[in-house]
């Protein structure tokens, strides 16, 4: 018997760990300049976060020990996750969010930075016996922070624990976590 629960409480863990993510939380401020038809210059901070479970490796360190190219594919991965967070936000904005994100562009009304000190990077393997679609996919865990360029203000403050999908592959469970990181912030700016 003894067996069995202990089976039934490792099989429940993925579904359990998976309502404890947290989305989007405004902390300070508000978020008014995403209710205006104004542009906003998205910036990351994400190439070198912790990386859970690895004695406080950061990810250069973590990937630089498995290979020469891994960092190089870890920053690859999280560019075309960034490139999916910006075409996510932008087409699944409602009427009421007006604001267009776009990187790159020192010009626009608003700053966004997304700021990442820590991530799980999930399991390929663990994403396959799961159980659960979110099982073993990438969680990110950090800061936003909307500047106004113009008066050079801190608008809007907010925190953010994200999950994606599980995935086989790294860069299915990245891409996966920053749409789910876009679907959040929109949910929190609605």
């Amino acid at each position: 018997m003894k067996r069995i629960l202990s089976l039934m409480m490792l099989l429940a863990m993925p579904t359990i760990m998976t309502f404890a993510i947290k989305g989007v939380k405004v902390e300070s401020g508000k978020t008014d300049a995403f209710h205006q038809q104004v542009t906003c210059n998205v910036e990351f901070d994400d190439l070198n976060p912790i990386i859970d479970r690895t004695g406080n490796k950061s990810a250069k360190e973590f990937f630089d020990a498995k290979g020469a190219d891994k960092y190089e594919e870890f920053t690859n991965d999280a560019k075309r996750a960034r490139e999916s967070f910006i075409q996510f936000f932008n087409e699944k904005r409602s009427e009421k969010v007006l604001m267009t994100v776009q990187q790159d562009q020192p010009e626009a009304n608003y700053t966004l930075r997304i700021i990442v000190p820590s991530m799980n990077i999930g399991s390929s393997a663990g994403s396959i016996l799961a159980g659960t679609k979110k099982g073993y996919g990438v969680v990110l865990r950090g800061t936003m922070e909307l500047t106004n360029n113009e008066t050079g203000e801190k608008v809007c403050t907010m925190t953010f624990e994200s999950k994606g999908l599980g995935a086989p592959v790294y860069i299915g469970r990245i891409i996966s976590c920053y749409r789910y990181l876009a679907q959040d912030l929109l949910k929190a700016v609605k």
